[in-house]
C-alpha cells in the first residue's frame, strides 16, 4: 500500500494540475464525501478523477487485494522486527514431532520348553511398536494481509468518493453558463469569409 502511495499520488497530482491549468477561471466546486473536504474542483477536474476512479485496473486490486484467512486468530505482532510494519501473527503452535519403531520378538512357546524343536517349526512372534519424541517444534503464521473488515471499508469509501464525484458534478454543472470570450461568429465569418 505504501508503495502505491508513493507511487500513483504524482501521477494523478500531475494528470489533475493538466486539468486545473485547462480550466482556470471555471466555475468550482467544493468536493466533500462523508465529512472530508479534498478541496475545489473544476468540471474537467472533477472528470478526470471520476475517469481514474471508475479505472478497472484500480477496481481490481482493491476487489482482489489479498486478506488475512478469517478462520485464524490474528493479532499484531509484538516482534521488534516487526514493529511498525502492520504485521499481523497467529498464536504460536507447539508439537512434537513422533516416530514408531517397531520390533518383532519371538514368543516362548511353552510346549517346547526344553528348547528341542521339530525341524519344520516356525516360532510365534509378536510386533511391539514404541513411540518415540524425535524433536520438538513450533509453528506461527505472519501475515501483513488486510483484513476483510478492511477491504470492505476501503470499497465503501471508493463507493461514497464516486458518489461525491458525481454529485459535485452535477452541482458544478448546474452553474450558470457563461459566454465564451472568443469570437465564434467573426472565426466563421474569417474562415468562410
Amino acid at each position: 500500500l505504501k508503495y502505491l502511495l508513493e507511487t500513483i499520488v504524482p501521477k494523478i497530482n500531475s494528470i489533475l494540475s493538466i486539468e486545473t491549468t485547462n480550466s482556470q477561471g471555471a466555475n468550482k466546486v467544493t468536493l466533500e464525501c462523508e465529512g472530508f473536504t479534498f478541496g475545489d474542483a473544476t468540471a474537467l477536474e472533477l472528470m478526470k478523477l471520476k475517469n481514474i476512479l471508475n479505472d478497472s485496473l484500480l477496481k481490481e486490486l482493491l476487489e482482489k487485494i489479498p486478506v488475512r484467512d478469517s478462520k485464524i486468530s490474528w493479532h499484531k505482532s509484538a516482534d521488534e522486527t516487526l514493529a511498525n510494519r502492520g504485521i499481523y501473527e497467529n498464536e504460536l503452535e507447539r508439537s512434537q514431532a513422533r516416530t514408531s519403531d517397531k520390533e518383532v520378538i519371538i514368543v516362548r512357546d511353552p510346549n517346547f520348553s526344553n528348547g528341542k524343536f521339530p525341524t519344520n517349526y516356525t516360532p510365534v512372534t509378536q510386533t511391539t511398536t514404541k513411540s518415540r519424541v524425535i524433536a520438538n517444534r513450533t509453528r506461527q503464521l505472519f501475515s501483513g494481509e488486510w483484513s476483510l473488515n478492511q477491504r470492505a471499508a476501503i470499497l465503501k469509501r471508493m463507493s461514497a468518493l464516486k458518489q461525491a464525484v458525481e454529485l459535485a458534478l452535477q452541482e458544478v454543472n448546474d452553474a450558470e453558463v457563461k459566454s465564451p470570450n472568443i469570437n465564434v461568429s467573426g472565426i466563421l465569418n474569417y474562415l468562410f469569409g
